[in-house]
């Protein structure tokens, strides 16, 4: 079985995932690296109740919203800055270096946890997406479609 940060790399550059996992991102509040984590649990039928996700998420915020964040929103930023493309390459290679790190870290965390038969994918995303609220059904149904191939 692949590690969380294999999976993450394969699964993200399949088609359609990326733009999915940023508009679940962008326009309903949920973490991607928590949607990937959320993924790779599933496909190891991994239970939603062998861990705590409401615990894992406020621990994975914290560190999102002090590192990853305000990297992104420079990032963002920069865009629109005349020459600001000249320093958007290191600021976007820093925010993903941190992403691996965070990837790493929630693995780390989550060591040990068994596979059941009875785990679906689609369980352990929502069970995931239900501590940032209630996305649109359907884009969760997308990316457990995604994640089930």
């Amino acid at each position: 079985m692949s590690s969380l940060q294999q999976f993450a790399d394969e699964f993200y550059r399949r088609p359609g995932v990326a733009a999915l996992l940023l508009e679940l991102q962008d326009r309903h509040g949920l973490d991607v690296l928590l949607l990937l984590t959320a993924c790779w649990l599933g496909r190891r039928r991994v239970s939603p109740q062998a861990l705590d996700w409401p615990a894992l998420d406020a621990g994975h915020a914290q560190y999102a919203e002090q590192l990853v964040q305000p990297l992104r929103r420079v990032r963002r930023l920069l865009n629109g800055l005349p020459n600001g493309e000249l320093i958007k390459g290191p600021v976007l290679e820093a925010e993903l270096a941190v992403e691996w790190w965070l990837l790493a870290r929630l693995e780390k965390q989550l060591e040990g946890l068994a596979g059941e038969a009875q785990t679906s994918i689609e369980l352990q995303i929502q069970t995931c997406a239900a501590c940032r609220g209630e996305p649109p059904a359907e884009l969760l149904s997308q990316l457990c479609r995604m994640a089930g191939v």
